[in-house]
């Protein structure tokens, strides 16, 4: 009888060491997967930064008001883009470093040639569809927006420039200034200087 007892306390107490030992493997296997779940999560936030795409000096004769504008790239986002052989389209939002998006400028540009795109070529407003042209959009708030325009169906409601200074495959780059008035308020404008953009074109 005994001999029975030894026997099975052996066994019951093989057993338990076993579950401990198993229970104590599994919680150090979650805790390996929450570290690196954690880990997966750091690094995907720290990957979130992106190379910046477009940035500028933005000055709002209302109020006086001073932007630093940027624009870094979003995971999913095409801030160039041609729609057909003659127009291109680049849409900045401002973005911050982190992939945070506040409240900030949007600025549109539109570019139009029924020649293609080229490296060295400068666009301005024009009244003649037939040649080179500029239309550029200004909301100066996300959630206020107040639209600015320099060229509205040919009126010209502002001055400046676009100039694509390299065009590589799919890798463009630029520069451009505008002075753009306020679409009802004509006293009221944004002077774009130092502004700068680089990036793939989406077709």
């Amino acid at each position: 009888m005994q001999a029975n007892f030894k026997v099975l306390f052996k066994f019951l107490s093989l057993t338990i060491v076993s579950l401990l030992m198993l229970f104590n493997v599994s919680c150090e296997s979650d805790k390996t997967d929450s570290k690196q779940s954690t880990k997966t999560k750091v690094n995907k936030r720290e990957t979130r930064s992106q190379p910046i795409v477009a940035s500028a000096s933005l000055n709002f004769t209302k109020n006086n008001k001073l932007v630093d504008f940027e624009c870094y790239k979003e995971e999913i986002y095409g801030e160039i883009s041609i729609q057909n052989e003659n127009v291109m389209y680049l849409r900045f939002r401002t973005v911050n470093k982190d992939g945070t998006k506040p409240d900030g400028p949007i600025i549109q540009i539109t570019l139009k040639n029924p020649n293609g795109f080229d490296e060295g070529q400068t666009y301005s407003f024009s009244d003649d569809p037939a040649e080179k042209g500029l239309i550029v959009s200004i909301n100066s708030s996300w959630k206020d927006p107040e639209l600015y325009m320099a060229d509205n169906d040919g009126i010209k409601q502002g001055s400046g420039e676009l100039k694509i200074t390299s065009l590589r495959e799919n890798q463009i780059e630029g520069v451009f200034n505008f002075e753009v008035k306020h679409i009802i308020k004509k006293e009221n404008k944004v002077i774009v200087s130092n502004g700068k953009f680089k990036d793939k074109i989406v077709q």
